[in-house]
């Protein structure tokens, strides 16, 4: 059962630089790969970026990885999602408290846009039907597997 471990190993690597998160919903990670641009990964591209992760993963510089190195790794990843999770948190109150006094109002709250609303709303009638809310979530769950919404 090579396949378990080349998995974990290569979802450990990904996490570890942050490639994953970087690629998460937004194609960036398959550019990164992708070095010389041509639309497709090369084995030898892919090689590449195994030996790039590795080096990143061996903190200690000694060509082993060990498990320490790589719950270090794993920790640090965690950390990066949690603060950008935080930042959003702040970004969103930012838009909300329209008067700066680091509150958010009943008004305020009322008065909030509604992105996802909008975005839902496809015809703009401001109603979500069913079919609206099925088409929001398929682009959604594509967007996040790295699919384009067709």
């Amino acid at each position: 059962m090579k396949f378990i471990p080349t998995t974990l190993a290569a979802a450990a690597l990904l996490a570890a630089t942050g490639a994953a998160q970087a690629g998460h919903g937004h194609g960036h990670g398959f550019g990164k790969i992708d070095a010389d641009g041509d639309g497709a990964i090369s084995r030898e591209e892919s090689l590449q970026m195994r030996m790039s992760m590795f080096e990143k993963l061996d903190a200690d510089g000694d060509g082993y990885v060990t498990d320490e190195e790589r719950q270090a790794a794993r920790d640090a990843f965690k950390a990066r999602q949690e603060a950008d999770r935080k930042k959003r948190g702040r970004d969103k109150m930012a838009v909300m408290d329209t008067d700066g006094d680091g509150r958010i109002s009943q008004t305020e709250m009322q008065n909030a846009p509604t992105p996802w609303f909008d975005k839902a709303d496809a015809d703009g009638d401001g109603r979500i039907t069913r079919e609206e809310m099925k088409a929001m979530r398929q682009a959604h769950h594509g967007k996040h597997r790295g699919d384009k919404p067709e």
